[in-house]
Order: C-alpha cells, then sequence, then structure tokens
C-alpha cells in the first residue's frame, strides 16, 4: 500500500514538473526576452517553483456518501399511454438539489 501511494505521489509531482516546465518553456519562447541576466532569473525562479511544489497546498475533493435511498417503482412501458408526454428534469439540478436538501 505504501509503495502504491509513494509511486502515485511520484507520478503527480512529475507531471505537475514536466506541465508547469512546458508551460514556461512556452512563455519564455513567446516573450522572447534577450537579456542573458533575466533568462537566468527566469528559469532559476521556475526550477524554485518546482522545488517548491510539494509543500504548496493541495486541493482535496469531499466525497458524499448517501446512506439511505429512496424506492423507486418502475413502471411496465405497457402501463404508460401510446401518446402520453412523460416530464423529466435535467439530472444535473436535481441531483444537486436533493444533495443541497441533504446538507441543510
Amino acid at each position: 500500500m505504501r509503495d502504491a501511494t509513494l509511486l502515485g505521489n511520484l507520478m503527480a509531482y512529475s507531471t505537475q514538473v514536466a506541465l508547469l516546465v512546458a508551460l514556461g518553456a512556452g512563455l519564455a519562447a513567446r516573450v522572447r526576452v534577450d537579456a542573458p541576466a533575466v533568462r537566468y532569473v527566469y528559469w532559476r525562479a521556475l526550477l524554485a517553483l518546482c522545488l517548491v511544489l510539494p509543500w504548496l497546498p493541495v486541493r482535496r475533493s469531499v466525497v458524499v456518501a448517501i446512506t439511505d435511498t429512496m424506492p423507486i417503482a418502475l413502471l411496465p412501458s405497457s402501463s404508460i399511454p401510446a401518446g402520453a408526454h412523460v416530464a423529466s428534469a435535467p439530472l444535473p439540478p436535481v441531483i444537486g438539489s436533493h444533495l443541497l436538501d441533504r446538507c441543510s
């Protein structure tokens, strides 16, 4: 378990550093600073940011567990008349309002 966590953290850090260096290189190519001293400071600052990256705060996702469920009665398709219009609400607002009702 420890090895899997370590490997996952290493992969996340490597991906973040690669993305940061790629964006930094793209910005450096776009700006085209000719002064070597400025370029040197820029790349040193990018290196410092990459080294500090593991200590920056991480956004954590919150998992909400719904413990009780409401039974849903399923009707056979033969019980719905042929010309009837079945009204349905879009799913994300319904789930959001349900979660907000549960939180309060």
